[in-house]
Protein backbone atom coordinates (compact mmCIF):
# COMPACT_ATOMS: atom_id res chain seq x y z
CA UNK A 1 0.00 0.00 0.00
CA UNK A 2 1.65 3.44 -0.90
CA UNK A 3 2.02 6.25 1.52
CA UNK A 4 -0.92 8.21 0.44
CA UNK A 5 -3.28 5.30 0.86
CA UNK A 6 -2.16 4.85 4.47
CA UNK A 7 -2.87 8.10 5.49
CA UNK A 8 -5.95 7.98 3.36
CA UNK A 9 -7.09 4.62 5.36
CA UNK A 10 -5.88 6.26 9.22
CA UNK A 11 -7.77 8.92 8.60
CA UNK A 12 -11.24 6.91 7.27
CA UNK A 13 -10.45 4.85 10.75
CA UNK A 14 -10.05 7.95 12.91
CA UNK A 15 -13.12 9.22 11.49
CA UNK A 16 -15.21 6.16 11.94
CA UNK A 17 -14.03 6.13 15.43
CA UNK A 18 -14.91 9.29 16.28
CA UNK A 19 -17.97 8.83 14.71
CA UNK A 20 -18.83 5.46 16.96
CA UNK A 21 -17.50 7.88 20.12
CA UNK A 22 -20.39 10.44 19.43
CA UNK A 23 -22.56 7.86 18.56
CA UNK A 24 -21.94 6.00 21.96
CA UNK A 25 -21.91 9.94 23.61
CA UNK A 26 -25.86 10.53 22.15
CA UNK A 27 -27.04 7.15 23.25
CA UNK A 28 -25.40 7.63 26.67
CA UNK A 29 -27.10 11.17 27.07
CA UNK A 30 -30.18 9.71 26.08
CA UNK A 31 -29.98 7.23 28.76
CA UNK A 32 -28.91 9.77 31.53
CA UNK A 33 -31.98 12.12 30.59
CA UNK A 34 -34.22 8.98 30.79
CA UNK A 35 -32.57 8.56 34.06
CA UNK A 36 -32.79 11.50 35.49
CA UNK A 37 -36.19 12.37 34.42
CA UNK A 38 -37.62 9.04 36.07
CA UNK A 39 -36.19 9.67 39.18
CA UNK A 40 -37.55 13.32 38.46
CA UNK A 41 -41.00 11.89 38.04
CA UNK A 42 -40.69 9.27 41.33
CA UNK A 43 -39.14 12.57 43.30
CA UNK A 44 -42.22 13.91 41.96
CA UNK A 45 -44.74 11.42 42.88
CA UNK A 46 -43.70 11.04 46.48
CA UNK A 47 -43.85 14.82 46.63
CA UNK A 48 -47.26 15.08 45.73
CA UNK A 49 -49.06 11.64 45.92
CA UNK A 50 -47.37 10.90 49.25
CA UNK A 51 -49.80 11.59 52.34
CA UNK A 52 -46.30 12.05 54.79
CA UNK A 53 -45.05 14.62 52.56
CA UNK A 54 -45.37 18.21 53.65
CA UNK A 55 -46.21 18.78 50.05
CA UNK A 56 -48.64 16.68 49.10
CA UNK A 57 -51.67 18.08 47.23
CA UNK A 58 -55.11 16.53 48.16
CA UNK A 59 -58.20 18.01 46.26
CA UNK A 60 -61.45 17.04 44.60
CA UNK A 61 -59.67 15.08 41.74
CA UNK A 62 -56.46 13.94 43.81
CA UNK A 63 -57.86 11.99 46.99
CA UNK A 64 -55.88 10.91 49.68
CA UNK A 65 -53.82 7.65 49.08
CA UNK A 66 -54.37 5.13 50.69
CA UNK A 67 -58.14 6.94 51.29
CA UNK A 68 -57.96 5.61 54.91
CA UNK A 69 -54.90 7.13 55.72
CA UNK A 70 -54.34 7.87 59.44
CA UNK A 71 -50.64 9.66 59.92
CA UNK A 72 -47.87 7.42 62.03
CA UNK A 73 -48.14 10.06 64.72
CA UNK A 74 -49.94 12.93 65.89
CA UNK A 75 -49.45 15.55 68.46
CA UNK A 76 -51.19 18.35 70.04
CA UNK A 77 -49.88 21.85 68.97
CA UNK A 78 -48.22 22.76 72.39
CA UNK A 79 -49.62 25.70 74.13
CA UNK A 80 -52.31 26.22 71.85
CA UNK A 81 -56.09 26.66 73.04
CA UNK A 82 -58.18 23.96 70.82
CA UNK A 83 -61.66 22.93 71.11
CA UNK A 84 -61.61 19.09 71.56
CA UNK A 85 -58.31 16.83 71.13
CA UNK A 86 -56.92 19.07 68.20
CA UNK A 87 -54.32 17.06 67.29
CA UNK A 88 -51.30 17.87 63.63
CA UNK A 89 -48.57 16.04 63.11
CA UNK A 90 -45.71 16.93 65.23
CA UNK A 91 -44.18 19.41 62.44
CA UNK A 92 -47.20 21.15 62.27
CA UNK A 93 -47.73 20.92 65.97
CA UNK A 94 -44.60 22.63 66.60
CA UNK A 95 -45.00 25.29 63.66
CA UNK A 96 -48.68 26.13 65.25
CA UNK A 97 -47.07 26.74 68.81
CA UNK A 98 -44.64 28.65 67.90
CA UNK A 99 -46.70 30.92 65.60
CA UNK A 100 -49.21 31.11 68.60
CA UNK A 101 -46.80 32.46 70.93
CA UNK A 102 -45.45 34.80 68.49
CA UNK A 103 -48.95 36.29 67.23
CA UNK A 104 -49.57 36.29 71.23
CA UNK A 105 -46.39 38.84 71.57
CA UNK A 106 -46.89 40.58 68.75
CA UNK A 107 -51.19 41.43 69.05
CA UNK A 108 -51.97 40.49 72.65
CA UNK A 109 -54.19 37.78 71.48
CA UNK A 110 -53.64 34.23 69.81
CA UNK A 111 -56.02 31.17 67.95
CA UNK A 112 -57.93 28.30 69.09
CA UNK A 113 -57.71 25.71 66.80
CA UNK A 114 -61.41 24.55 65.87
CA UNK A 115 -60.50 21.75 63.79
CA UNK A 116 -57.51 19.59 62.94
CA UNK A 117 -56.89 16.00 61.91
CA UNK A 118 -59.39 14.68 61.06
CA UNK A 119 -60.98 11.32 60.15
CA UNK A 120 -62.12 9.15 57.18
CA UNK A 121 -64.87 8.34 59.32
CA UNK A 122 -65.05 11.41 60.87
CA UNK A 123 -65.30 13.52 57.83
CA UNK A 124 -67.80 11.26 56.21
CA UNK A 125 -69.90 12.42 59.39
CA UNK A 126 -69.29 15.58 59.08
CA UNK A 127 -69.79 15.78 54.95
CA UNK A 128 -73.27 13.85 55.35
CA UNK A 129 -74.66 16.02 57.78
CA UNK A 130 -73.74 19.21 56.18
CA UNK A 131 -75.21 17.79 52.57
CA UNK A 132 -78.10 16.94 54.32
CA UNK A 133 -78.61 20.17 55.62
CA UNK A 134 -77.59 23.14 52.95
CA UNK A 135 -77.29 20.42 49.87
CA UNK A 136 -75.09 18.72 47.69
CA UNK A 137 -73.82 21.79 45.63
CA UNK A 138 -73.49 24.28 49.02
CA UNK A 139 -72.32 21.61 51.12
CA UNK A 140 -69.73 20.04 48.81
CA UNK A 141 -68.40 23.86 48.41
CA UNK A 142 -67.37 23.69 52.16
CA UNK A 143 -67.08 20.36 53.59
CA UNK A 144 -64.69 17.68 51.41
CA UNK A 145 -65.91 14.29 50.85
CA UNK A 146 -64.40 11.33 52.61
CA UNK A 147 -60.78 10.87 51.52
CA UNK A 148 -60.49 14.52 50.13
CA UNK A 149 -60.15 16.23 52.93
CA UNK A 150 -56.62 17.94 53.84
CA UNK A 151 -57.18 17.47 57.43
CA UNK A 152 -56.84 13.63 57.22
CA UNK A 153 -53.55 14.14 56.67
CA UNK A 154 -52.75 15.92 59.56
CA UNK A 155 -51.00 19.05 57.98
CA UNK A 156 -54.24 21.57 58.01
CA UNK A 157 -56.32 23.20 60.72
CA UNK A 158 -58.39 25.77 61.29
CA UNK A 159 -58.48 28.65 63.54
CA UNK A 160 -60.54 31.57 64.81
CA UNK A 161 -60.24 33.77 68.25
CA UNK A 162 -59.12 32.45 71.73
CA UNK A 163 -61.36 33.93 73.33
CA UNK A 164 -63.98 31.81 75.46
CA UNK A 165 -67.19 33.61 73.56
CA UNK A 166 -65.74 33.05 70.16
CA UNK A 167 -67.01 28.88 70.65
CA UNK A 168 -64.93 28.23 67.35
CA UNK A 169 -67.76 29.71 65.20
CA UNK A 170 -66.16 29.54 61.89
CA UNK A 171 -66.40 32.85 60.07
CA UNK A 172 -64.59 36.05 59.22
CA UNK A 173 -64.51 37.57 62.32
CA UNK A 174 -61.09 36.45 63.04
CA UNK A 175 -59.54 37.22 60.35
CA UNK A 176 -60.28 40.95 60.44
CA UNK A 177 -58.97 40.89 64.43
CA UNK A 178 -55.31 42.40 64.89
CA UNK A 179 -53.98 38.83 65.99
CA UNK A 180 -56.32 37.30 62.58
CA UNK A 181 -54.13 39.83 60.25
CA UNK A 182 -51.02 39.61 61.93
CA UNK A 183 -51.54 35.63 61.22
CA UNK A 184 -52.57 36.25 57.42
CA UNK A 185 -49.03 38.10 56.77
CA UNK A 186 -46.56 35.96 59.00
CA UNK A 187 -47.91 32.32 58.29
CA UNK A 188 -45.87 31.42 56.00
CA UNK A 189 -42.30 32.05 57.98
CA UNK A 190 -43.84 28.89 60.22
CA UNK A 191 -45.21 27.18 57.20
CA UNK A 192 -48.76 27.75 56.66
CA UNK A 193 -50.24 28.39 53.58
CA UNK A 194 -54.18 29.85 53.61
CA UNK A 195 -55.16 27.06 51.19
CA UNK A 196 -58.73 28.29 50.14
CA UNK A 197 -58.98 32.05 49.03
CA UNK A 198 -61.38 34.51 47.27
CA UNK A 199 -61.86 34.00 44.09
CA UNK A 200 -59.93 30.82 43.85
CA UNK A 201 -62.58 27.93 44.09
CA UNK A 202 -62.66 27.56 40.10
CA UNK A 203 -58.79 26.16 40.97
CA UNK A 204 -59.48 24.33 44.66
CA UNK A 205 -62.53 23.57 44.55
CA UNK A 206 -64.04 25.00 47.83
CA UNK A 207 -65.17 28.58 48.77
CA UNK A 208 -62.69 30.72 50.61
CA UNK A 209 -62.46 29.68 54.68
CA UNK A 210 -60.43 32.35 56.13
CA UNK A 211 -59.77 30.14 58.97
CA UNK A 212 -58.47 26.83 57.20
CA UNK A 213 -54.66 27.00 57.07
CA UNK A 214 -52.40 24.54 56.01
CA UNK A 215 -48.87 23.30 56.61
CA UNK A 216 -46.41 22.95 53.84
CA UNK A 217 -43.15 23.50 54.66
CA UNK A 218 -41.24 26.91 55.80
CA UNK A 219 -39.28 27.10 52.57
CA UNK A 220 -42.12 25.83 50.20
CA UNK A 221 -44.25 28.38 51.90
CA UNK A 222 -41.90 31.19 51.95
CA UNK A 223 -41.49 30.69 48.04
CA UNK A 224 -45.18 30.52 47.37
CA UNK A 225 -44.93 33.97 49.70
CA UNK A 226 -42.31 35.50 47.44
CA UNK A 227 -43.72 34.26 44.02
CA UNK A 228 -47.37 35.31 44.60
CA UNK A 229 -47.99 31.88 44.25
CA UNK A 230 -51.84 31.49 45.97
CA UNK A 231 -52.75 27.37 45.02
CA UNK A 232 -50.69 24.34 45.13
CA UNK A 233 -52.11 23.43 41.85
CA UNK A 234 -50.68 26.50 40.74
CA UNK A 235 -47.36 25.72 42.10
CA UNK A 236 -47.11 21.97 41.16
CA UNK A 237 -48.76 23.21 37.52
CA UNK A 238 -51.57 20.55 38.21
CA UNK A 239 -55.33 20.33 36.74
CA UNK A 240 -57.69 22.50 38.61
CA UNK A 241 -60.03 20.84 40.33
CA UNK A 242 -63.20 22.87 41.25
CA UNK A 243 -65.11 19.68 40.57
CA UNK A 244 -65.22 15.86 41.53
CA UNK A 245 -64.56 13.42 38.54
CA UNK A 246 -68.09 11.74 39.46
Amino acid sequence: MSRSNQIAAAKRAQEMQIAREQQTAVVDDFHHRLLESAFALQARRNLIDNPVSPGVVVNKLRPVNPIDYVPAKLAKPEGVPHSGEQMLVPVAASAASQMYQDVRKATGAGFTICSGYRSYSLQKRLYDREVAEFGLAQGEAYVARPGHSEHQLGYAMDIMGDQPENNCALGSAYAATPAGKWVRENAYKYGFILRYQENLQHIVGFAAEEWHWRYVGVDRAKWMHDKGIKTLEELFELPYAPDYAD
